[in-house]
């Protein structure tokens, strides 16, 4: 089972991507269970996020930004 798991080393710019898209719209999914559901070593999910300057922090995934809210 562990053999079909993906390294960061043998990531695509489309596999980056699509780890950046699927955290966003699975914002209840711990990054050690997108991981596993993805076949994405959780090293390599938390690399990708890191990089990409996606802020990982669980209590900051809810907060939505309307750059608009006080005009």
């Amino acid at each position: 089972e562990r053999e079909n798991i993906k390294s960061y080393n043998q990531l695509n710019n489309k596999d980056k991507k699509y780890i950046i898209n699927f955290y966003y719209k699975h914002k209840d999914i711990l990054i050690r269970d997108i991981g596993n559901l993805i076949g994405i070593s959780n090293r390599a999910v938390s690399r990708v996020l890191r990089e990409s300057g996606v802020n990982t922090k669980l209590k900051n995934r809810y907060i939505i930004k309307n750059e608009n809210y006080f005009e």
